[in-house]
């Protein structure tokens, strides 16, 4: 399986080049036989890695033209290596706004039909989730996947296979959302006296509480207010000077 591997290396190199802007769209690709020459591997290799952006939205075949990035609008973005370069990319405050947006119109949605839906076992669940966050305060790895769980038993609460399916995917994103973060929860939690998880831990309790009240209206109102602390958080965390023209 070498040339697999192999691919997969150029896959990820010529993905990285495209969507962190070093091939914009429109661009033609090189010739399958001078990219091979020019990384040393071989034309099949080059194809593979072709085929693979290819699924994912980012280019396209033109006969007699050659391969074409295609545009930012025709990318597979819940794709999980298109999220993973646009994370890493220069331009990542663009990609983690636009994240979050998509968060603010599907969690709060999720947190109501949980607080409706939710069966005691998933609502026990949950509690055990954000027991897990508590417990977690100062271990930031830890606290990233307790968030990430917290927000799945919620998805998977409110009964919706669609949401919950596509909540599972901002997985990687949403912990490295927390990491974009981190430095600006513990710069507001030395002002407060507190250790930096408690702040968000406010913020998860109450939907928390909503939700187990029972009371869907409620829990939208947290969820809401959860993440425009994490907009908040993010607009602070990445420099503007980093977004992307």
């Amino acid at each position: 399986m070498p040339t697999l591997r192999r691919s997969e290396q150029v896959l990820h190199q010529l993905g990285q080049r495209i969507v962190h802007g070093h091939l914009r769209p429109g661009s033609i690709l090189p010739k399958v036989e001078d990219f091979g020459v020019q990384e040393g591997v071989s034309r099949t290799v080059v194809r593979e890695a072709l085929k693979g952006l290819e699924a994912r939205g980012l280019v396209s075949s033109v006969q007699k033209v050659g391969t074409r990035v295609r545009p930012r609008s025709d990318w597979q973005w819940w794709n999980t290596e298109v999220m993973t370069w646009a994370m890493d990319s220069p331009w990542n405050r663009e990609f983690f706004r636009q994240l979050t947006e998509v968060r603010m119109a599907l969690e709060p949605k999720a947190a109501a039909l949980a607080a409706q839906n939710a069966t005691h076992e998933e609502l026990d669940e949950i509690v055990r989730a954000f027991r897990k966050m508590e417990q977690a305060l100062g271990d930031n790895q830890a606290w990233a996947i307790a968030d990430y769980e917290f927000h799945q038993a919620l998805a998977e609460a409110t009964h919706n296979d669609l949401m919950s399916s596509l909540l599972r995917v901002f997985q990687n994103a949403l912990i490295q959302s927390r990491i974009a973060t981190i430095h600006v929860l513990q710069e507001e939690a030395e002002a407060e006296g507190v250790q930096h998880g408690e702040i968000v831990l406010r913020y998860h309790g109450a939907v928390l509480e909503a939700i187990l009240q029972r009371q869907p209206v409620k829990a939208q109102s947290a969820a809401a207010t959860l993440l425009e602390a994490v907009e908040r958080l993010m607009r602070r965390a990445i420099p503007d000077s980093q977004e992307t023209n």
